[in-house]
């Protein structure tokens, strides 16, 4: 039959040495002073009032049906030390400490926490402190946590606006699986943290403002709700769950990297939140989308890898950074490129980067490289205004296709444009609209490279095209009014290819000419090999076809008091005969291979005060 222990001493203390209730169990343990109370071993009681008291140490296990914890002095604490098994705990509202340190500790109902002085679970990596039923702690003064705590499925609410939460040991918070973690606290201290639940985790004020975390881990399945504005650790973050940004966040660590394995988003489209990452030497890595709900301004103090799609209003690229793109960018206004930082954009299928780049400092790069080795490359579509230093697209063991169809126009400085190192790995670039350019580089490898301007608008492109080496790269035009205001050539090209009527402000010199659309002028035009011509050419100075020429369709050539020549034979493409008509002013013509052996022409017209030479036949 189990007995009731009442103790009441008034001022003085309570010691007791050996194990309570270990061979046969209390019933009712009261304990009712202003002293302290110290159990050095073992307390076994169906229930244990601990009432007025000046301070309690339980060294030992506690095994109870009902703890209640009432009225205990002010700034004074019950510490266990012992581990602790009891199905309810109750606890007053007075402003003292309640400590739990042992190993394994079990409370199986929801167990709140009244008391206004601070509450400690678990002293150490290793201990663990288990609420099945959930736990609330709000109104303590402080939440100190170390090791493991935990509960079955059941709500975690920890701290609030005047409750600070303070890591003492590397810490697992567990909802064990799905229950709700929410902490409503500031959260500080050196140590790791981690949060298991395929519920939700809430941080409602700033993580590591005062102290930094030494890591943050939260588990798979779940959504984790950042709404405290900041999280700051020294070492790495991994968010394996879903994020909601629930205000402007910024996210720090001291040279470490930052991982969002699932989406991040914002809680709401009406505000917007912003989300900045300050890593150090560190990077991010996205492997959800981002911005499903529109993020606001992205600020990119660190490199960063987006995997998945991206949507916010702005993204800056801080200098010297790196952000690389691996899917569609909507970015409602501007892509800024902050000097010598890149938005790489490294696809493995059709993208589509929406937004203006702006280019500030020196040094910016934009790269396009596909990231399927030995396959024709998918289409990277740039639909803003672009700015930038340099723009390389593919490399030599990569290829890497771009199209700006922006209704603005492309100002960038220096374009590279490579082939892989498969026949499959062709890099082109297509510009819809106007190009204002230095100098454009086409460098063939085993794959090979064009540049294409299209559309029908009368812009200007500016800058030289040449071939990294001579005969390298095709440049072809197949929207009308186009004006060239730089030489093409003076590294020869491979190939031109002019599909609608352009102009060249100054020479162009290429191995090979498809010449389909008028030229309306150029300065010269030099072809080392073969040429087709299909359209009138004009230029102010020479032209000289090295190769043989085809006619497919009636065609003048015109120059102002310049020279014409021809290295080998002309003849019309098939059996509809066409008419070659030259006009050349003072300028002489001459023409060494047979005109028409094998299609002949229809009319030949020379128009000239200068001479004419045709070394051979002529049909």
């Amino acid at each position: 039959t189990d007995r009731d222990l009442s103790l009441a001493t008034g001022s003085g203390d309570i010691s007791v040495t050996g194990a309570i209730g270990g061979s046969n169990t209390l019933d009712v343990l009261t304990v009712n002073n202003t002293g302290t109370l110290t159990l050095s071993s073992d307390v076994t009681a169906t229930t244990m009032t601990l009432t007025h008291t000046g301070g309690t140490t339980i060294a030992g296990t506690v095994t109870a049906t009902t703890i209640n914890l009432t009225d205990t002095t002010d700034a004074a604490s019950i510490t266990f030390n012992g581990n602790v098994t009891a199905t309810t705990l109750n606890t007053a509202a007075q402003a003292y400490n309640v400590i739990f340190n042992g190993t394994t500790s079990t409370i199986t109902d929801a167990a709140t926490f009244s008391n206004t002085g601070y509450v400690t679970f678990g002293n150490g990596t290793g201990d663990t402190t288990t609420f099945t039923g959930g736990v609330t702690a709000t109104a303590p003064s402080q939440v100190n946590l170390a090791g493991t705590v935990k509960t079955t499925n059941t709500t975690m609410t920890l701290g609030d606006a005047g409750t600070p939460i303070v890591l003492t040991a590397n810490t697992i918070l567990s909802g064990n699986t799905s229950g709700d973690i929410a902490l409503g606290g500031t959260v500080n201290g050196a140590y790791s943290l981690t949060a298991n639940t395929t519920g939700s985790t809430t941080f409602t004020l700033a993580v590591g403002g005062t102290t930094a975390l030494s890591s943050l881990t939260t588990n798979a399945s779940g959504t984790t709700y950042i709404n405290g504005g900041a999280v700051t650790t020294s070492g790495t973050q991994t968010y394996n769950d879903a994020v909601v940004l629930g205000a402007d966040t910024i996210i720090t660590t001291t040279n470490s990297d930052v991982t969002f394995v699932s989406t991040v988003d914002s809680d709401s489209t009406s505000p917007k939140r912003d989300l900045t990452l300050t890593l150090g030497s560190g990077s991010a890595g996205f492997t959800g989308i981002v911005g499903t709900t529109s993020l606001a301004d992205i600020t990119l103090n660190s490199s960063a890898t987006f995997n998945a799609a991206l949507t916010a209003d702005n993204l800056t690229i801080a200098t010297s950074k790196i952000a690389t793109v691996k899917d569609d960018v909507t970015i409602a206004s501007i892509i800024a490129l902050s000097g010598s930082s890149t938005l790489a954009v490294n696809n493995a299928s059709a993208v589509t980067i929406a937004g203006t780049i702006t280019d500030t400092g020196t040094g910016n790069t934009i790269s396009v490289n596909d990231s399927t080795a030995s396959a024709v490359p998918d289409e990277a579509n740039f639909t803003g205004t672009v700015a930038a230093d340099s723009l390389t697209v593919g490399t030599s063991t990569s290829a890497g296709k771009a199209k700006f169809s922006g209704s603005g126009h492309a100002t960038i400085t220096s374009v590279t444009i490579t082939g892989g190192n498969h026949a499959n790995e062709d890099s082109n670039v297509t510009f819809d609209y106007a190009l204002t350019a230095t100098d454009i580089t086409l460098d063939d490898n085993t794959g090979s490279t064009k540049i294409i301007f299209a559309e029908d608008n009368s812009v200007t492109i500016a800058g030289t095209i040449d071939g990294a080496s001579a005969g390298e790269g095709t440049l072809q035009v197949t929207g009308t009014l186009k004006t060239f205001s730089g030489a093409i050539g003076t590294t020869r090209i491979d190939a031109l290819d002019v599909d609608a009527a352009a102009s060249f402000s100054s020479s162009v010199a290429t191995t090979t000419a498809t010449i389909d659309g008028v030229i309306n002028r150029a300065a010269s035009l030099n072809v080392s090999t073969t040429s087709n011509l299909g359209a009138n050419v004009t230029t102010t100075t020479t032209q000289t076809y090295t190769g043989a020429v085809t006619l497919s369709a009636d065609t003048t050539l015109t120059t102002t008091d310049s020279n014409i020549s021809f290295g080998s034979t002309i003849n019309s493409s098939d059996t509809t005969y066409r008419d070659l008509s030259m006009a050349t002013g003072s300028g002489n013509i001459s023409v060494t291979g047979i005109i028409g052996a094998t299609n002949k022409l229809d009319v030949l017209t020379v128009n000239n005060t200068g001479t004419l030479t045709l070394s051979d036949a002529v049909t």
